[in-house]
């Protein structure tokens, strides 16, 4: 394929040192970041939504965050935030989580653990939500280092068939797509409204 690079709707407030997640339902959420070196703290997060390309200001954040800051996705769809040394003299010690809209919905649930096949196989996923659920999203488990996590990941897994006690999803195709390693399977209902997730291993 041509990739083509373009530009969308810019960030509501400029800043560096970001910590970016992306969030089951496939928006993304910036967090921290500074607006002038490692001062003048932006401690509100913005979320993006690949859907409609337009940012969204939260809630605003206590504790700033900057370089040497962390945002971890955690597998009930909550985000946590910590770190930032904007000098060797000054360590932040405290820690937020955040929590998305989605977090205080009604949520389906995956109701053990999933089978996972090969690439190019399988996954099945026991949920007595099956008929529900739109779509399945598969997230590398996080590992953030200076602000960012270089290896973050989402895959949407197409649903090939479904039963009253579980969805079948195609797993990933090769390890260019998904590398061997651990990951957090999601599923949705039709509202983007995601599980708790489990953990497994392609």
């Amino acid at each position: 394929t041509s990739p083509v690079v373009r530009f969308v709707a810019s960030i509501n407030k400029g800043r560096k040192y970001l910590l970016p997640i992306i969030l089951p339902n496939g928006k993304c959420v910036i967090f921290g970041g500074s607006e002038q070196g490692l001062s003048v703290y932006v401690y509100m997060p913005e979320m993006f939504d690949p859907q409609t390309e337009t940012w969204t200001s939260l809630a605003a954040a206590s504790v700033p965050r900057s370089y040497h800051g962390v945002a971890l996705l955690l597998a009930d769809g909550r985000v946590w935030t910590a770190g930032s040394t904007p000098n060797r003299a000054i360590w932040e010690l405290r820690t937020e989580i955040f929590a998305p809209a989605y977090y205080f919905e009604t949520r389906p649930a995956i109701s053990g653990s999933p089978t996972v096949g090969d690439y190019g196989g399988t996954i099945v996923i026991p949920t007595l939500d099956a008929l529900n659920i739109n779509s399945v999203s598969l997230l590398r488990l996080g590992s953030s280092t200076h602000h960012y996590d270089t290896d973050i990941r989402l895959i949407w897994l197409q649903i090939v068939g479904s039963s009253s006690n579980s969805v079948t999803v195609s797993a990933p195709i090769n390890a260019r797509l998904a590398p061997p390693g651990y990951y957090m399977i999601f599923i949705l209902n039709g509202s983007e409204v995601p599980s708790v997730a489990r953990i497994i291993k392609i």
